[in-house]
């Protein structure tokens, strides 16, 4: 289990066969782990989406890799959050994720 930590978020994540198990996400209350289909090919057009003006506003001290997978983080914290019933199962595409329950 590996824990990426920013600012108040954390997340406790396992990946085997292509998909990212979500143990914890700690802004929002995680009932069962969420399983995340997060292909490599859409993590890197996800993390080029973010601007160089964009990175720098919101996280300057970041690398344009790290920026973009907080990027990232921001965008599954708020699928998690508005999703009712908070969803088991996303699919990362175009840049978002998609609850795929």
């Amino acid at each position: 289990m590996k824990q990426l930590r920013k600012g108040g978020t954390v997340v406790a994540a396992s990946r085997s066969e292509g998909t990212v198990t979500v143990a914890s996400l700690e802004s929002v209350e995680l009932p069962e782990p969420l399983e995340l289909d997060v292909p490599e090919a859409e993590v890197a057009a996800a993390i080029s989406m973010l601007s160089d003006d964009d990175r720098e506003n919101l996280w300057p001290d970041a690398s344009p890799q790290m920026a973009g997978i907080y990027y990232i983080l921001v965008g599954l914290q708020e699928t998690v959050q508005t999703a009712e019933p908070v969803p088991r199962r996303a699919s990362l595409r175009n840049g978002r994720f998609v609850v795929t329950r």
